[in-house]
């Protein structure tokens, strides 16, 4: 899958971009509010999930940032031309599946937290949450060595991925 043997060519075939976008939406709002929480909840009453996903969500920044600067630019572009689809290439760790999986675990959780404590962010809806998991999951099969899935679902209008 990749050249070198501590990087991974993972293949996202037809990413459904609008979905895409509504996904990182949901997530910075969801890091925000999280944020907001830490910062003035009693962290007995809250718990350690807020903790857990911003700091998750810094080593998204801090440890992957180089890794999705072409794929994210290419992602951009296809969506600014008006295209509903579109296939990227990400060279990633191959390390990093292990951190995909946790990620994927604490994404499913905040949606707990979300409904528990009553947040203003709302629980991702189903197809974010379909999308959510079909972007990791593919990341960690990849990583482990299967062949990429496309999308298998809709786009946010609905339009079946080619």
């Amino acid at each position: 899958m990749g050249g070198d043997a501590g990087v991974v060519a993972v293949h996202l075939l037809g990413v459904p971009l609008r979905l895409r976008e509504a996904f990182n939406d949901h997530t910075q709002e969801l890091l925000r509010e999280l944020a907001l929480v830490q910062i003035g909840a009693d962290h007995e009453h809250v718990g350690a999930l807020p903790q857990r996903l911003l700091r998750l969500a810094e080593d998204v920044e801090s440890t992957y940032a180089s890794f999705q600067e072409r794929p994210v630019a290419a992602l951009e572009a296809a969506s600014a031309a008006g295209r509903e689809f579109a296939d990227v290439t990400y060279e990633v760790p191959a390390r990093a599946g292990a951190f995909t999986r946790h990620l994927l675990d604490v994404l499913e959780q905040a949606d707990d937290f979300c409904r528990e404590q009553q947040l203003l962010t709302l629980p991702a809806p189903p197809a974010l949450v379909a999308y959510r998991r079909w972007l990791l999951g593919e990341f960690t099969r990849q990583l482990a060595g299967a062949e990429p899935r496309p999308w298998a679902g809709t786009g946010a209008t609905g339009v079946a991925a080619p």
